[in-house]
């Protein structure tokens, strides 16, 4: 992964969530990728990805967001 790419990560034995952020990682034998559900107007705007400031859409994202992959935004 790279330094700002991340996942979920929940514990079966003890359903703590964690992320794991800028690193390989293997899942232990009781943990689990997790998928994070976000409200409708949140995925609507993850979905959107436009920059605000000049109204240009600048990802190219394709299909459905992976949900065990972490949500973070960059301040422009």
């Amino acid at each position: 992964m790279d330094e700002n790419e991340g996942i979920y990560v929940r514990n079966q034995q003890t359903g703590k969530v964690r992320s794991v952020i800028g690193q390989v990682y293997m899942l232990s034998s009781y943990e689990e990728l997790w998928e994070k559900d976000l409200p409708p107007n949140v995925e609507e705007l993850i979905q959107a990805d436009i920059d605000q400031s000049s109204g240009i859409k600048f990802s190219l994202i394709t299909g459905p967001r992976d949900k065990t992959r972490v949500v973070s935004y960059r301040i422009p």
